[in-house]
């Protein structure tokens, strides 16, 4: 199980090139040696390739390697969302809460399809998060806008994992950091049994960086034999090394209204425009000790053959400068805590992204 995870998460920094429409992450070679029957190379290969299809299996493919790295990217911007703002919960003076976001490029219309080759790329982001409703102020108004109106958010999140699994190992650093304000175009109505958020219009800077190094073991063995009383013996063992680096930098302005039943459940949803800067940039390398030996009565004459595995690329993305996305999100209110599940949508791309948080607030 970890050994596909470490796969997984390998992907995150290789992407190799291929003539295919749909690249692979790993791919094996074999060089016969000399004299080597063509029955007997046209088996390796044929085993090579099952190592091969299980080493891709369910892994991410695209186009090309900067491919991937634009769907890192901008699933990196997408994860965001959601996580250091707030649409529906009533904040009166102060809101304290935790958040975590998930992006993603997938292909929909493939997935619907039922293709293997639907996700292109993925983003996380956390958040604690701080906000104020800067009614308290002894002043009415601020840069003309009205203090009653307005609310004012912080949010920032760290963290690092580092560590060995016997022959796998992975460091993983995020960091992220935002602040956000929201103003009532229109205020809330309406009472605690049906009630009317009002239009808000929200802005702010969303930064996220998150660096991947991960080293981990593709290993492989068979056996194959000729017509002379000859036996071809194969190993693999690959030590894929891999790195990514992704910094984006988001400002977002959006529009967004909710409604209430009952208190305890709130619906709310609107439309965004986001301003993004940022990259993501892809480090691969991959070591092998691998050989085919033959073994029998005229094996002297027979050089050895050997297996080559390849993922050795560097990748750039960046993120595409202007998203349009519609956000929807559902809320239970409790006395004092909100806990609230949120989707986002880019319109026209095939980004998606997910938020979930808890906030206490007064």
């Amino acid at each position: 199980m970890f050994t596909r995870l470490m796969q997984l998460l390998t992907i995150l920094s290789l992407s190799l090139y291929s003539s295919d429409s749909s690249a692979k992450i790993f791919k094996l070679s074999f060089t016969p040696g000399a004299g080597t029957p063509p029955e007997v190379t046209d088996a390796i290969e044929s085993e090579l390739q099952k190592i091969e299809d299980d080493a891709n299996d369910g892994l991410p493919k695209s186009n090309t390697p900067d491919e991937f790295m634009d769907g890192m990217a901008n699933s990196s911007v997408m994860s965001g969302k959601g996580v250091g703002s707030d649409y529906a919960s009533g904040m009166r003076v102060i809101l304290i809460g935790a958040g975590v976001g998930l992006g993603a490029a997938v292909d929909a219309e493939g997935a619907m399809k039922g293709g293997d080759s639907n996700f292109k790329g993925a983003g996380f982001q956390g958040g604690l998060i701080l906000g104020t409703h800067l009614g308290w102020l002894d002043t009415q108004k601020i840069m003309g806008l009205e203090t009653d109106r307005l609310n004012v958010y912080l949010n920032f999140f760290s963290y690092t994992f580092d560590k060995n699994f016997g022959e796998n190992s992975a460091l993983f650093e995020t960091r992220s950091f935002g602040m956000h304000v929201s103003y009532d175009l229109i205020k809330p109505r309406g009472n605690i049994l049906l009630g009317w958020g009002g239009i808000k219009i929200h802005t702010g800077y969303e930064y996220n960086r998150l660096n991947l190094d991960l080293a981990g073991k593709i290993k492989g063995s068979f056996s194959e034999s000729d017509g002379a009383g000859n036996t071809y013996d194969g190993s693999l063992d690959a030590s894929p090394k891999g790195k990514v680096e992704i910094s984006t930098h988001s400002i977002p302005i959006e529009i967004s209204t909710s409604l209430q039943f009952l208190y305890f459940v709130s619906l709310y949803g609107g439309v965004g425009a986001d301003y993004n800067m940022g990259f993501a940039r892809g480090e691969a390398g991959f070591k092998t000790d691998s050989n085919i030996q033959c073994s029998g009565a005229t094996c002297g004459a027979i050089p050895d053959g050997t297996v080559t595995a390849i993922a050795d690329v560097d990748a750039d993305g960046s993120v595409n400068p202007f998203l349009f996305r519609g956000f929807a999100g559902l809320q239970l209110n409790l006395p004092f805590i909100r806990i609230y599940a949120q989707a986002n949508k880019a319109i026209g791309q095939d980004l998606v992204g997910a938020s979930v948080g808890l906030r206490l607030v007064y």
